[in-house]
């Protein structure tokens, strides 16, 4: 039987050295001489030594738990360290590929900072969840290192999305990309259209015809659209100016190329030379138009 004992003791003290936290070894350690001695002292009780060697089995069993444990956080270190080595090695390619350049300003390295932070924080939180669940220290040791490490988390949460929130809650359209006027087409069917092209949503515009009348151009089905439904007998667009504005409020101006003569093919009886052909500018025609509207 002590053949036994002493096989089961030196089974429990290998395993129990291959546990890395300090603490873990010598409160198993300190527990495994109290269980040896209790064994010892019970010669003349076997119900009692048969209880002993039952814990004795459990310690065991615990002590291999949290080795494997151990290996897992000698692992887990070796891994966080790849993974930082794979994080420098992929910024400097970033930035190396980009030149000089591009990366002294701050458009190019926005990303760089965006990805750091999203790095930082799902690393943190996962190391912290992983400590919680798996740790082989005194469980009141535990609580108290994932308070404290929780109250770091919560302020450093804050600080990543308020940043985050910041970049991708902006608006996608920029100084850099203005409105533009892609086209002005004026239909047999009295309707003008404008389309724009860059600039951000919504828009909204105004022709102006070269009589004075100011009208507003109205959305239509496609996004970068405007449109205004004109009287082939009382307007002529030749020459008419066009502004539309985006949503950011920056403005574009455009100019109705058709000429009178062109416009007048195409069944806009108002562009004749008889009637002021584009100007449209006698009192008659005026006041004709005001009527009509």
């Amino acid at each position: 039987m002590a053949t036994a004992l002493d096989t089961l003791q030196a089974d429990i003290a290998d395993a129990i050295s291959g546990i890395s936290t300090q603490s873990a070894r010598a409160q198993m350690n300190a527990e495994l001489d109290i269980l040896v001695g209790r064994y010892n002292a019970a010669a003349a009780n076997s119900a009692e030594q048969a209880e002993v060697a039952a814990r004795l089995a459990q310690l065991r069993r615990d002590a291999e738990i949290a080795a494997r444990v151990s290996l897992w956080s000698s692992f887990s270190q070796a891994l966080v360290l790849v993974i930082i080595g794979a994080y420098f090695l992929g910024i400097w390619l970033y930035l190396y590929g980009l030149g000089s350049p591009l990366y002294a300003g701050v458009d190019a390295t926005r990303s760089v900072l965006v990805f750091t932070l999203s790095v930082a924080m799902l690393g943190f939180g996962g190391l912290l969840m992983v400590r919680t669940l798996y740790s082989s220290d005194q469980i009141d040791q535990m609580r108290e290192r994932f308070r404290n490490a929780r109250e770091v988390f919560l302020v450093f949460s804050g600080i990543f999305g308020t940043i985050i929130g910041f970049y991708f809650g902006t608006a996608s359209g920029s100084p850099a990309d203005p409105p533009t006027l892609a086209a002005i087409t004026v239909g047999q069917d009295g309707m003008v259209v404008a389309t724009s092209s860059k600039g951000r949503a919504p828009f909204t515009g105004r022709i102006r015809l070269l009589n004075g009348d100011d009208l507003a151009l109205a959305p239509t089905s496609v996004a970068n659209q405007l449109s205004v439904g004109l009287s082939l007998t009382r307007d002529c667009p030749a020459g008419a100016s066009v502004t539309v504005i985006d949503g950011d409020r920056r403005q574009v101006e455009g100019k109705v190329e058709q000429s009178a003569a062109s416009l007048l093919q195409h069944g806009w009886l108002r562009c004749a030379p008889d009637t002021g052909g584009g100007n449209n500018s006698t009192a008659s025609n005026m006041q004709t138009n005001q009527a009509g509207r």
